[in-house]
C-alpha cells in the first residue's frame, strides 16, 4: 500500500497520468513474482530499488518527459545511486522478457467505450473520469493485482454508467457489447464491482451523481437486493489470492519517499 501510495503521489506532482502508474505497479508486481524478484521481497532496500526503478521504467514508457536515473536516485535520499538505478533496470526489464508495456485498464476502458455509436464526447470524457478514478483506487488494492484488467475496466465502466447515466438500457448495451468481445461473464464481476464502487471517495461520488443515488441503483441492478452499494460499509471483502506486494508487507517494510517534488 505504501509503495502503491507513493507511486501516485509521484505522478500526481510531475503531472504523470494514472496510465503511468498503474504500468509502474504492473512491471513491480509482475518482477516480484518471479524467481529473480523473490529475493527482492524480502530486502527492504532492494524492494525500494525496484519500485523506483519500476516507476523509472513507466515514465520512460508512457510519458513525454522523463525522470533521469540521478533524479530518481535523488528520491531515495542517497540510498542508491543512477548506478544502481541503471542496474536494477536492466534486471527488472531481463526477468519480465522486456514485456513491459502491458494492457491497462484505462487502456481497456478506452477500447470498450469505443463500442458505443453515437456517445456525446462530454459523457465520454465523463464516463473516462469516473472509471480512471476507481482504476487509480485499484491501484491500492493489494488484493486487485491479480485480476485481469480487462474485468477491472469492465466493472469500472459499467460502475461510470450507473453513476452518470443511471441507464439501465445502455448498461444492458455495453454488458453485452464487452460480453461478446471478451467472453467475459458480467455475473461473475459483481463483487469486483461492489469493490470498485466503494473505494471511491465519497466527496468525488457526489461530484459525478445527477440523480438520486438509490434511483439509479435500482435502474441498473433491478431488484436484486444482494448488489448493495454502501460506502459504511466496513467489512473484508473475500480476498482474491496473495499478492506479491501482500507477501512483502508480511515480511518487510520498504522506506519509501512519501513527499517528493519535481
Amino acid at each position: 500500500l505504501m509503495v502503491a501510495q507513493w507511486t501516485l503521489q509521484l505522478a500526481e506532482a510531475c503531472d504523470y497520468g494514472v496510465e503511468t502508474s498503474c504500468l509502474a505497479m504492473s512491471c513491480l508486481d509482475r518482477f516480484l513474482s518471479t524467481i529473480e524478484g523473490y529475493m527482492v521481497i524480502l530486502n527492504p532496500l532492494e524492494f525500494q530499488k525496484a519500485a523506483l526503478t519500476s516507476l523509472y521504467i513507466a515514465v520512460k514508457m508512457n510519458e513525454f518527459e522523463v525522470l533521469g536515473p540521478q533524479n530518481i536516485a535523488l528520491l531515495s535520499r542517497g540510498q542508491h545511486t543512477a548506478a544502481d538505478v541503471e542496474e536494477m533496470e536492466l534486471y527488472i526489464l531481463q526477468s519480465l522478457n522486456w514485456r513491459v508495456n502491458p494492457p491497462t485498464a484505462l487502456s481497456f476502458v478506452r477500447l470498450y467505450l469505443q463500442l458505443v455509436p453515437n456517445l456525446d464526447k462530454q459523457y465520454l470524457d465523463i464516463l473516462m473520469e469516473v472509471a480512471e478514478l476507481q482504476i487509480k483506487q485499484s491501484i491500492l488494492d493489494y488484493d486487485l493485482c491479480r485480476v485481469p484488467t480487462s474485468k477491472i475496466a469492465f466493472a469500472s465502466i459499467m460502475n461510470a454508467i450507473a453513476i452518470v447515466y443511471g441507464d439501465k438500457k445502455l448498461c444492458t448495451t455495453m454488458r453485452k457489447l464487452i460480453g461478446a468481445v471478451t467472453d467475459i461473464d458480467f455475473k461473475s464481476l459483481v463483487k469486483l464491482q461492489r469493490e470498485l464502487f466503494e473505494a471511491i471517495p465519497i466527496e468525488d461520488l457526489e461530484s459525478f451523481n445527477t440523480r438520486d443515488e438509490e434511483e439509479k441503483k435500482e435502474e441498473e441492478f433491478g431488484s436484486d437486493k444482494s448488489i448493495e452499494f454502501d460506502h459504511t460499509s466496513s467489512h473484508k471483502l473475500e480476498t482474491y489470492s496473495d499478492s506479491p506486494r501482500e507477501v512483502c508487507k508480511n515480511n518487510c517494510r520498504p522506506i519509501m519517499v512519501r513527499t517528493v517534488t519535481c
